[in-house]
């Protein structure tokens, strides 16, 4: 009788109970190919076969596979390095995650990343004997996976958060002094002036790519923008560097052969046309030694708050301008609610050092223990203070610990997701908050120093563009900003 397991071939006698060893071959298939290299299958039954291994008992001859992989002494001293248990869990979320940003770092297949995995488990929490019974039977591969998430998960937040650090100091001087301004701002904003009642209107589904053209160029003229925009942009169409390709995000890019395209993904006609401003002052602002600047989405999106200007000034479907507004509003919070504990705590990890979860906890704590005092200082007849003791009636039912640990693991998976692109949700909150400042403003001189900053945008800083269109006071404290 035979058995194939993927290339592997069993050979045994018809009476012969293979069920167990089937089970076991099939969990460790990697394991025993990588001991055993050029091996295609086991044989019950003496043989001749070639690169078939006669096995007169598998027991013995499972064990002494893991005996001579992980129980060596050269294993041994490897898997003592303090980080490993980090790069273990890293490695198996990259891979169950699929993560386009971090790729995987070990050569080795997920059978035996796990397998790792366990024997540092079983180290801590159980025998070898235990770890022998896991490889034969997987039964415990969630338990073992949450134990490594709980004994990592700060590891690798302030493994992250260090990595962060490390690349503002290079590339983004102007983060620490101004991220926490600019998140409060954005809220602010977007607590005032976001509209929840828009009329909507219907687009046409098919869009007339000449008429988006159209609009482009005469939007231009309107801006009187320099007359080798449009030269940029004839090159760039007639290298076939502009695409509407609706299977891709709208973006700026450059290709595997390193040459500047952009793509334009559009519901309409309308939102084809300012995606193509964005996008087109990317192009031309772009410096490839000022690529990470976090000053990059400021002049796009400032000349995108010009588009819906131009728009209006046409008399093109006024509630266009506020649908744009309220799109860019928007995402400004959405990326204020996923990354905006990340940017604090870069922060905090810049000034005092590494996160723990015992700080969290005491923070929680501590605002558990001013509510209460409010509200056992307070009217207890008011609409307020009886608000405040139904939720933290319902804070003091949560489990707090579980509660930090959710928060943390959500963290640590959008770092495995994005990896330091993170850091690009705060080039579109502190690009918005200058171009809408400046775009207030009633001065002829802006376009004319707007038009030098796109062709200049690697020689400014953040500071410099505060003094040059003189919003300095966005950064200060209310009560010395201007009125």
């Amino acid at each position: 009788m035979q058995l194939e397991i993927l290339d592997f071939t069993i050979y045994y006698d018809k009476d012969f109970d293979i069920s167990e060893i089937k089970q076991i071959i099939e969990n460790n298939y990697q394991l025993i190919k990588l001991y055993y290299k050029d091996i295609k299958g086991i044989s019950f039954i003496p043989t001749n076969k070639d690169n078939i291994l006669y096995v007169e008992d598998f027991n013995s001859f499972f064990l002494d596979i893991i005996e001579k992989e992980y129980f060596n002494l050269e294993t041994k001293n490897n898997f003592k390095n303090p980080n490993l248990l980090m790069s273990l869990y890293i490695e198996y979320k990259v891979r169950e995650i699929n993560s386009e940003v971090i790729k995987p770092n070990f050569n080795i297949p997920t059978e035996i990343l796990l397998n790792v995995i366990a024997y540092k488990y079983y180290e801590e929490m159980g025998t070898k004997e235990d770890f022998i019974n896991y490889l034969k039977n997987r039964l415990k591969t969630d338990e073992i996976i949450k134990w490594l998430q709980d004994k990592t998960r700060f590891q690798i937040y302030n493994y992250f958060l260090k990595i962060a650090v490390e690349n503002i100091k290079e590339s983004y001087k102007d983060f620490y002094s101004v991220i926490i301004k600019i998140t409060d701002k954005i809220t602010e904003d977007f607590e005032k002036n976001f509209q929840d009642e828009i009329e909507e209107e219907v687009y046409e589904e098919i869009i007339d790519f000449s008429e988006v053209e159209n609009l482009f160029l005469n939007f231009l003229d309107f801006i009187k923008a320099p007359s080798n925009w449009k030269e940029k942009y004839f090159l760039l169409k007639n290298d076939l560097g502009i695409t509407f390709n609706k299977e891709e995000e709208s973006r700026f890019y450059l290709d595997s052969n390193h040459i500047i395209k952009i793509n334009i993904n559009s519901k309409n006609e309308i939102d084809a046309f300012y995606t193509l401003v964005h996008e087109f002052v990317h192009y031309l602002s772009y410096k490839e030694n000022y690529a990470n600047s976090f000053l990059n989405e400021f002049p796009s999106i400032y000349f995108e708050m010009l588009a819906i200007t131009y728009l209006q000034k046409i008399n093109y479907r006024r509630s266009l301008a506020l649908e744009t507004l309220n799109n860019r509003r928007f995402n400004n919070i959405e990326i204020y609610f996923e990354y905006g504990s990340i940017y604090k705590d870069i922060v905090k990890y810049s000034q005092i050092g590494i996160i723990r979860r015992e700080d969290e906890l005491e923070n929680i704590l501590k605002l558990f223990r001013d509510v209460n005092s409010f509200i056992s200082t307070g009217d207890n007849e008011s609409k307020d203070i009886v608000k405040l003791k139904e939720i933290s009636e319902r804070l003091n039912k949560l489990d707090i610990l579980e509660v930090i640990d959710k928060k943390y693991d959500n963290l640590n998976e959008i770092f495995l997701k994005k990896g330091l692109e993170v850091l690009d949700g705060y080039k579109y909150l502190l690009g918005t908050m200058l171009a809408f400042e400046i775009n207030k403003k009633v001065d002829d001189t802006i376009l004319g120093k707007m038009f030098l900053v796109v062709d200049n945008l690697d020689k400014y800083t953040l500071n410099d563009i505060l003094k040059e269109f003189d919003i300095e006071y966005i950064l200060q404290d209310k009560d010395n900003n201007k009125k």
